[in-house]
C-alpha cells in the first residue's frame, strides 16, 4: 500500500512539473475512445500517413514532444514509435480536458474542436467521434469529463 500511496505522489509530483493537472480514471477512459476514434478517422493502415509517421491523430505544429523526430513534407509530426505518437496524442486531449491548451478549451464542443483539429471534413470528424462516443457534437469536454 505505501508503495502505491509513494507511486499517485510521484506521479502528481511530476505532472506538476511539467505543468499538467492530474485527471480521473474516467477522463482517462474517454481520452483512450477518443484517442482510438482519431486514429481510425485519420485512417491508421499501412502505408498511409498517420502510419508512416507513427502519428495516429496527424499532429501538426507541436514542437519538443517526446519521441518527435522530424515533420514531413506536409508538416506533419514523425515520431520514432507509435507509443510515442499515440501518448503524444493522449497529451494533447489531456491538456483540452485540463484547460491547459493554448487553442482548446474545456468548454469546447466536439464540433469546435475539430473545427480547429482538422484539416477538412471537420463535420464528419465531430459526427464520427462524437458517435463512437456516444455523445452529440454538441457535447463540450467539460461535459466529458463528468
Amino acid at each position: 500500500m505505501k508503495w502505491l500511496i509513494g507511486a499517485t505522489i510521484a506521479g502528481l509530483i511530476l505532472m506538476a512539473i511539467k505543468g499538467e493537472k492530474a485527471i480521473s480514471a474516467g477522463v482517462e477512459a474517454v481520452i483512450d475512445a477518443m484517442s482510438a476514434a482519431i486514429q481510425e478517422f485519420e485512417g491508421w493502415y499501412p502505408g498511409s500517413r498517420s502510419f508512416r509517421n507513427n502519428n495516429p491523430g496527424n499532429l501538426r505544429n507541436v514542437q519538443g514532444l517526446a519521441g518527435q523526430i522530424g515533420l514531413d513534407e506536409t508538416g506533419h509530426i514523425i515520431f520514432n514509435s507509435y507509443a510515442s505518437g499515440l501518448a503524444a496524442l493522449k497529451r494533447q486531449l489531456r491538456l483540452v480536458f485540463t484547460g491547459g491548451s493554448h487553442i482548446y478549451s474545456p468548454a469546447d464542443s466536439l464540433a469546435s474542436f475539430f473545427s480547429k483539429y482538422a484539416e477538412g471534413n471537420q463535420a464528419q470528424y465531430a459526427a464520427y467521434v462524437a458517435g463512437r462516443l456516444g455523445v452529440d457534437v454538441n457535447t463540450t469536454f467539460q461535459q466529458l469529463s463528468s
